[in-house]
């Protein structure tokens, strides 16, 4: 009995081990049938993530700045070099001062203008073969001064063929400046005069001319027997043709004349009582017309050629406005200088008719047959001189209407 229980204990001890071992292995079964399912199930339920973005591809490295272009040269300002023979500030030398300091600035420094009056350049005598050689790029001077160059030019000097009196007429001289112009720029015979350069206008036109003596009066062209006078052009031959004798002197050097005794009187207008005191010398101012002046403007051809078209545009812009800052100032010194004589107890002659035509006449037998021969002299005829000459006449008498002046031309 005792064997058969200890028999069963074993049975029942083999039974449990080996339930237990069942059971191990069914869980084991059990968890390793979970993990596999797991396996299979997890992928497909996971949300699938989106695959990341590829990395930006790195900017190209900037290109290096380029180094900035070098300043352009300076250009040197080209110096334009004026000669005139009146001194600063007298005559017709205020606009050439305004144009010193006008000019530069209009071309933003690519030019510069050095003025050098009382002739302190070059001789007077000098000037134009001076602007030639390019020595001064404007010689301003005379047309009178150099009568052989200009043969035809002068014509519109002759005596009795000028404008009224600044003084009693401020408008006649800017109707005068233009009458100059129109005859110094239109007439062919008188441009062909002015080839060898840039002829810039109008031109300073000097009121006319009248006669002014120190002691001796001079009221008929005889009158000039044995007297000494400053006078060019037409009037010096008119004062030899008559018995005296002529001295070639330039406007501002004449007082200086008058007070040394080198000339006792001279053809000239008498702006010069505001400029050089004639009142205080002379005691007649014989109101006769010896024609009109003009200061003319050749250029240096060359230097004018190598201007650009703008600048040569700004140059005869500003050159015409500095002839009227001229005229502007010889007005106001005639007003001024007619007072003068006045307060100095200085009385302008008046001529008489009788006196006018006896004038007249000698202007046409002296001055304009002079003329005439000195033309010849050159190789120029009559006809191409009285041609010359009424077209002087006809422009004159167009702007002397044309301003309403006083009188007839």
């Amino acid at each position: 009995m005792y064997n058969q229980v200890n028999s069963n204990w074993v049975l029942n001890i083999i039974y449990e081990v080996r339930g237990v071992k069942m059971k191990k292995i069914h869980w084991m079964i059990t968890v390793l049938a979970l993990v596999l399912i797991s396996a299979l199930l997890l992928p497909a339920c996971a949300e699938e993530e989106p695959a990341p973005a590829p990395a930006p591809a790195p900017a190209p490295a900037p290109a290096p700045a380029p180094k900035p272009a070098p300043p352009p040269a300076p250009v040197e300002a080209k110096t334009i070099k004026i000669h005139y023979s009146c001194p600063p500030n007298k005559g017709y030398s205020p606009g050439m001062e305004w144009f010193k300091d006008e000019f530069p600035k209009r071309t933003d420094g690519r030019y510069k203008v050095e003025t050098y009056g009382a002739s302190t350049l070059v001789p007077i005598d000098a000037v134009l073969d001076s602007t030639r050689q390019n020595v001064c790029q404007i010689g301003t001077t005379s047309l009178a001064m150099f009568a052989k160059d200009f043969p035809l030019g002068i014509g519109l000097q002759m005596p009795g063929l000028g404008f009224p009196w600044p003084g009693e007429a401020p408008e006649s001289l800017d109707a005068q400046a233009a009458a100059q112009w129109e005859f110094l720029s239109t007439v062919p015979e008188v441009v062909a005069e002015f080839k060898d350069f840039k002829h810039l206008g109008p031109p300073f036109a000097l009121e006319t001319s009248y006669l002014v003596m120190i002691k001796k009066e001079v009221r008929l062209p005889e009158d000039f027997k044995g007297t000494k006078m400053a006078g060019t052009g037409p009037s010096a031959e008119l004062i030899e043709h008559y018995g005296g004798a002529t001295v070639a002197i330039v406007v501002p050097q004449i007082f200086m004349n008058l007070e040394k005794g080198v000339v006792e009187g001279a053809i000239a207008n008498f702006t010069m009582a505001t400029d050089w005191k004639y009142e205080t010398l002379c005691d007649y101012f014989f109101m006769i017309d010896f024609g009109g002046g003009l200061i003319a403007a050749p250029m240096n051809k060359e230097f004018w050629e190598a201007m650009s078209p703008a600048d040569q545009k700004l140059l005869e812009d500003t050159w015409a406005e500095c002839t009227q800052v001229t005229r502007d100032f010889q007005k106001n010194s005639t007003v001024t200088s007619k007072g003068i004589l006045e307060a100095a107890g200085k009385e302008l002659l008046q001529p008489t008719a009788a006196e006018v035509a006896a004038w007249q006449k000698a202007f046409e037998d002296v001055c304009v047959a002079g003329w005439k021969a000195d033309a010849a002299s050159v190789g120029i005829d009559a006809a191409t001189c009285d041609k010359v000459l009424q077209a002087w006449k006809d422009i004159r008498a167009k702007y002397w209407k044309q301003y309403n002046l006083p009188g007839n031309p």
